[in-house]
């Protein structure tokens, strides 16, 4: 009986211990935060991807007045 008494008194202590509750508040925090970033990226994935997309064909399509430097196929002095 004396170990049934003290994992009784165990259980008391830890049912009245509040130390891990806010751990226990935190990791609920970070799920729905994790959880409300999810949603959002996925609601709004298409509009950046069309974005990202109409970004790189400007850049693409950009002319800078320059000609590309000529090439040297030959290091000699002659």
């Amino acid at each position: 009986m004396t170990y049934l008494t003290e994992f009784a008194a165990y259980l008391k202590k830890f049912h009245a211990e509040e130390s891990g509750a806010a751990t226990v508040d935190w990791v609920v925090g970070v799920a729905a935060a994790v959880s409300l970033t999810m949603a959002v990226t996925s609601s709004i994935i298409e509009g950046v991807v069309a974005l990202s997309d109409k970004i790189a064909a400007s850049i693409g399509n950009l002319e800078f007045g320059w000609d590309a430097a000529p090439s040297q196929t030959s290091l000699s002095n002659e």
